[in-house]
């Protein structure tokens, strides 16, 4: 992954990477949707595959990002609009996760 974001244009800050809840995996998986206003269906489906039985619908995939929430709101102390997205990595070969969050500004 340290390569993925190394491969990032220089005009872009990597994305921040969210710290993993420490409750197993399987319980409360719904809390990634608590704020969610962008998560299709198909992406809701492949979450709970994920979460609940560890299946992947697309084995040649391994990792599979999830948008689940964007929203644009005035940045603290400066004032400026940015938009502010969360992501889901899922992690289909070691089924471990990360929430990431990517901030562009205006």
């Amino acid at each position: 992954q340290q390569q993925q974001q190394q491969q990032q244009t220089i005009t872009q800050p990597p994305p921040e990477v969210l710290a993993p809840s420490a409750v197993p995996h399987h319980e409360n998986w719904h809390q990634h949707l608590d704020k969610s206003n962008k998560i299709t269906p198909q992406d809701r489906q492949r979450m709970e595959q994920f979460f609940s039985s560890h299946t992947n619908p697309t084995p040649e995939i391994l990792l599979y990002k999830i948008k689940l929430h964007e929203e644009k709101k005035n940045e603290e102390g400066t004032g400026a609009i940015v938009k502010e997205t969360l992501y889901l990595e899922l992690d289909y070969q070691t089924f471990g996760f990360k929430k990431l969050r990517k901030i562009k500004r205006y």
